[in-house]
């Protein structure tokens, strides 16, 4: 994974990733303002810089933190984006397939949202990223830690 700042932290995989299931055990800090994401991604000269956001994680309070995903064609063209789900874990395993036309997440083993289309077949391979977005401005810290992530070419 490479060390990238953008006004929080962010790592990612060196290594593109097409279809398969990919997996992660996350834990974060409920700072509010902050936000943490686990997604594949590709954003290199390349056209389309295509997007699949498997957990976005805006921490409104303390106690609670709401989760959402999206699926992008490229920065000017969402594809897809879930409904929000109250999420009140700190410590969660989130979990992607990915099967052709098909994506499915789960989180701590239940479903949370699943979503086919044909672009799919399009993407291009993407690289694996974690992230926490804290808007300068805020002064606030967020903590998330990454303690494993699984690749598996289904």
């Amino acid at each position: 994974m490479v060390l990238r700042g953008v006004g929080g932290g962010e790592i990612y995989s060196l290594e593109k990733y097409k279809e398969g299931t990919f997996s992660a055990e996350l834990d974060f800090s409920l700072a509010p303002g902050v936000r943490y994401a686990f997604f594949l991604g590709v954003f290199d000269e390349g056209e389309p810089q295509n997007e699949i956001d498997i957990v976005e994680i805006d921490v409104v309070n303390e106690s609670v933190a709401p989760v959402s995903d999206a699926v992008h064609w490229s920065a000017d063209k969402m594809l897809w984006a879930s409904p929000r789900k109250a999420l009140r874990e700190t410590s969660i395993n989130v979990t992607l397939t990915w099967k052709g036309s098909n994506l499915s997440v789960y989180v701590n083993g239940e479903f949370l949202w699943s979503w086919s289309g044909k672009e799919l077949g399009n993407f291009r391979a993407l690289h694996i990223y974690f992230n926490a977005y804290t808007p300068k401005e805020s002064g606030k810290k967020g903590t998330l830690i990454v303690k494993h992530v699984r690749y598996f070419k289904d």
